[in-house]
């Protein structure tokens, strides 16, 4: 299996070898330098990530690699401004709630949910959750089940009692999932699960059975 140091050290003999990379790793900054032979200059996040230390990787690069993301940037506007015309306008069943406290798992999930056309609302606890879909009109809700003043197994329950699986289709987010629990979140009503960290092939596969993807 091929590590982040080995992956590193082959993407800069590729002739599309990006500008600047950023290192996301638990193991130290001098650890990194001294097992790479990458005679680079290489930025470091250290783990657990937080949404300052992103932020600031992110506003940490080079002059040059502000302008490349710029022409990135307005490229891509220009072409999601094209594909906005072309779009049919969202309606209730492109919609869809995720219930997450991370904020960088919101971001992550956002970007993934609306790069599959959706429109994302978010709630950051299950009493968020339930208050946003009393007021909204929502088809499916991702539900994390780890959170505080609310989690997403209490928060099913309640939804339980007055939404039925046609009405709307709960969906748990969390890692590291067991059959028992698969089994547990199935009796207190929810739909199916997403396992963490997300991932684009397996979102669109769960949702593809709620949603009409192109």
């Amino acid at each position: 299996m091929e590590s982040g140091i080995d992956f590193i050290e082959n993407i800069f003999d590729k002739k599309y070898c990006p500008n600047s990379l950023i290192i996301c790793s638990a193991y130290s900054k001098a650890y990194i330098a001294k097992h790479s032979t990458v005679n680079c200059h290489l930025r470091y996040l250290a783990k657990p990530l937080t949404l300052n230390s992103f932020q600031q990787a992110l506003s940490d690069y080079s002059e040059n690699a502000i302008e490349v993301s710029a022409i990135v940037n307005r490229k891509t506007k220009e072409k999601n401004i094209l594909a906005d015309e072309n779009r049919a306008p969202v309606t209730s069943l492109q919609k869809i709630l995720l219930v997450e406290d991370n904020k960088i798992n919101q971001i992550v999930a956002t970007k993934l949910l609306q790069s599959l056309g959706l429109q994302v609302d978010i709630a950051e606890d299950g009493e968020e959750a339930i208050k946003t879909i009393e007021k909204g009109d929502y088809t499916v809700v991702l539900m994390d089940i780890q959170m505080p003043i609310m989690d997403g197994k209490e928060a099913t329950i309640q939804l339980r009692k007055n939404y039925t699986h046609e009405q709307l289709k709960i969906i748990a987010l969390t890692a590291n999932i067991t059959e028992e629990e698969v089994n547990y979140y199935h009796t207190i009503g929810m739909d199916g699960h997403l396992g963490k960290p997300y991932e684009i092939d397996k979102m669109k596969s769960i949702l593809s059975e709620y949603y009409n993807f192109s």
